[in-house]
Order: structure tokens, then C-alpha cells, then sequence
């Protein structure tokens, strides 16, 4: 499914699922590297998702991390 088809029929796009992994995997690093030096500790199953809102596709407007 399209980004745009997402954000019609969520409401919001999974960054993961429209961004390629070559791209993404820095960021990835970085967000887990922030965890670590904020002292955040996770279990090992842990998963990080990041959700994209468009205004004009949904009344919010944010990101989840």
C-alpha cells in the first residue's frame, strides 16, 4: 500500500514501512543511542516505531516515538 493510502486509511503512515532500510537505519541508531545515554534500559524485544500524521489527512498532527 501507497503512503497515501496509509494516511486514508489510518490516518498516519508507519515510517518504517515507507522509507528504504539503508535510509532509516541511521536514524534508527541514533534514536537507540539517545535511549541508552537518557539511561532509558528496554528489554531486548523492544521495538521502535515511528508514526507520520499529515494535518491534512487527519485532524492531529504529530509523531510518535
Amino acid at each position: 500500500m501507497n503512503y497515501k493510502e496509509c494516511l486514508e486509511r489510518e490516518g498516519y503512515i508507519n515510517f518504517w514501512e515507507h522509507i528504504p532500510e539503508d535510509e532509516h537505519s541511521r536514524i534508527t541508531a541514533q534514536i537507540w543511542e539517545a535511549l541508552d545515554r537518557a539511561n532509558i534500559t528496554l528489554s531486548q524485544d523492544a521495538e521502535l516505531e515511528i508514526r507520520v500524521y499529515d494535518s491534512s489527512e487527519s485532524d492531529t498532527e504529530e509523531v510518535d516515538f
